[in-house]
C-alpha cells in the first residue's frame, strides 16, 4: 500500500491561511474526513437564525480555513499523482480531494448565502467584505446533475491517463506484423526507415489513427462536460471560462474566486 508523502509533520492547526510560508515539500499528506466540517456548517446556520453574529463569523473563518486545507491536500495529491499516474492510491486521493473540495465549497457558499439573509446577515457582510458578499449573495447550490458531471469528469481524466500509460499496447498491423510506437522508434523501426520509408510512414500514420480512435471518445465526452460547465457558469465557451479561472487564480483571491466561478 502507498504511504503518505514523506515530509515533516504538518497539520491544519499549524497551517496559516496564507500557505506561502509553508512549502509543499515540507507538508505531509493526510486523508481528510469531512463530517466535522458539515456539522459546523449546519451549526453556523443555526447560529445565524439565533442572531449570534460573533459565533457565525468565527465559525465561518474556521470553515473557510478547512477549505484552504483541503485545497492544499488536493495540490499535494495532484503532485504525487502526476509523479506516478499508475498509482491507484494517488489516483483515488486526487479524485477524492477534488470532489470533496467542490462539495465543501458548495456547502460553505450555500450556508453563507443563507446567513446573509438572516438576523446575523449585516454583521456577517461586514466581516467577510464586499467582494465575498457579491460572490455569495445570489449563489445557487450545485445540482445533482452538476455533481454527477464533476464525478464523471474525474473518471474520464483517470481513464485518459490510464490509457496514456498503456499506449504501447496500441498497435498497427502492417503486412501481418504488429507495430507499436516504441517498436517503431526502436532499432527495428530504424532499419525499416532505411529500407522502406513508405512502409515506415504508413505504420507511423496508422498508429496515429489508432491513438485517435482510442482517445477521441474520452476527449469528446470531456469537451461536452466542460462546455456544459462553462455555460452553467455563464460563459459561451470553455475557453472563455478557463481564461477567467486563470485570471482569478493569478489575482490572489484563490478560494473565494474558485467558489464564485465554479458554481456561481
Amino acid at each position: 500500500a502507498q504511504t503518505a508523502v514523506a515530509a515533516e509533520a504538518w497539520t491544519k492547526e499549524e497551517t496559516p491561511r496564507d500557505r506561502g510560508t509553508v512549502s509543499y515539500d515540507e507538508m505531509e499528506y493526510q486523508h481528510y474526513e469531512p463530517e466535522a466540517f458539515y456539522a459546523d456548517a449546519d451549526r453556523m446556520e443555526a447560529l445565524a437564525d439565533a442572531g449570534d453574529a460573533d459565533g457565525v463569523n468565527g465559525l465561518y473563518d474556521s470553515l473557510y480555513d478547512e477549505i484552504v486545507y483541503v485545497d492544499t491536500l488536493y495540490g499535494l495529491a495532484m503532485i504525487q499523482y502526476d509523479k506516478d499516474i499508475t498509482s491507484s492510491f494517488w489516483s483515488g486521493e486526487y479524485a477524492y480531494t477534488e470532489t470533496l473540495w467542490t462539495e465543501m465549497a458548495d456547502t460553505l457558499a450555500t450556508k453563507a448565502s443563507y446567513v446573509l439573509a438572516s438576523p446575523a446577515g449585516e454583521a456577517f457582510a461586514d466581516h467577510i467584505g464586499e467582494e465575498a458578499v457579491e460572490n455569495y449573495a445570489d449563489y445557487e447550490p450545485m445540482t445533482d446533475e452538476q455533481a454527477a458531471d464533476e464525478e464523471r469528469e474525474l473518471e474520464l481524466i483517470d481513464e485518459y491517463y490510464a490509457l496514456y500509460d498503456s499506449m504501447d499496447e496500441i498497435t498497427y498491423t502492417y503486412e501481418g506484423e504488429e507495430w507499436s510506437y516504441d517498436t517503431l522508434m526502436g532499432r527495428r523501426g530504424d532499419r525499416l526507415y532505411d529500407r522502406d520509408y513508405d512502409a515506415y510512414l504508413e505504420i507511423y500514420y496508422g498508429l496515429q489513427e489508432e491513438y485517435v480512435r482510442a482517445f477521441s471518445p474520452i476527449y469528446i465526452e470531456l469537451v461536452g462536460l466542460w462546455t456544459r460547465e462553462a455555460r452553467d457558469a455563464g460563459y459561451i465557451s470553455y475557453a472563455d471560462y478557463a481564461a477567467a479561472l486563470v485570471e482569478e487564480l493569478v489575482s490572489g483571491t484563490h478560494i473565494q474566486q474558485r467558489i464564485s466561478l465554479v458554481r456561481a
